[in-house]
């Protein structure tokens, strides 16, 4: 099954970032290179790529029209069908071992480590961390501004990978990050209408690719996402 919902959630916060003592141009960059992969702390890559391709597993998505949009409550109330040739995507999430990989190969610094601080869910984050807040989201201050937040430190200064190597996706990539993750591992990011037709699964009007794909719970009531549930 593909778990590849979230999507638009991120596009959703592109425009509601602020942090004092910014100025425009920026924040806008902060925005633009931050908030559109880091939020929700995944990156898909598809399409074009040989067999031998580095990252996750690259599962076929077969030629089909789908009905793209039409979800009011994350911003996209009006829908359209796209029709799509066969492509290619990965299964799950780039990991931590797999950026790790780009990493040490390219010698690579992210953008988050380059502009010394991230977004990150003040759900997370320790005492000590909490109180050396920089700043927050302004219609969303549950994300706040974490100085030296980045993928191998994702909760800021206090935190580590152990235990989130192999088995977790990579967080604090930025859109330039990702693009140059993809260059060398041999892909490409995948289209918004390449990435909502997988999200789907085999049901192409789902919300969800489980169940009867309109919920985010699976059988017997389980979650089978993370998924905001605060208020």
């Amino acid at each position: 099954a593909f778990v590849f919902c979230l999507r638009r959630f991120c596009h959703n916060h592109l425009a509601m970032a602020t942090r004092k003592g910014l100025c425009e141009l920026q924040m806008r960059r902060a925005i633009r290179v931050l908030n559109f992969v880091s939020l929700m702390g995944l990156f898909h890559t598809g399409a074009a790529a040989s067999a031998g391709s580095r990252g996750p597993k690259l599962i076929k998505i077969p030629a089909r029209t789908f009905t793209m949009g039409g979800d009011a409550l994350f911003g996209a109330p009006q829908s359209k069908e796209v029709s799509l040739q066969l492509y290619k995507i990965h299964e799950t999430p780039v990991t931590n071992q797999d950026f790790r990989h780009f990493v040490k190969d390219q010698k690579y610094k992210t953008e988050a480590e380059l502009f010394g601080w991230s977004f990150v869910l003040n759900s997370s984050l320790s005492a000590a961390v909490l109180e050396e807040i920089m700043d927050h989201v302004k219609d969303a201050p549950h994300w706040v501004a974490v100085g030296g937040a980045y993928w191998r430190k994702p909760e800021g200064r206090d935190s580590n990978l152990q235990g989130r190597w192999d088995d977790h996706p990579v967080v604090h990539i930025s859109w330039n990050d990702a693009r140059a993750y993809c260059k060398w591992a041999g892909l490409r990011l995948p289209t918004e209408a390449e990435w909502e037709n997988a999200a789907r699964g085999q049901r192409k009007q789902s919300l969800y690719p489980w169940g009867d794909g309109e919920g985010p719970m699976g059988a017997d009531d389980q979650w089978m996402m993370n998924i905001w549930q605060g208020s």
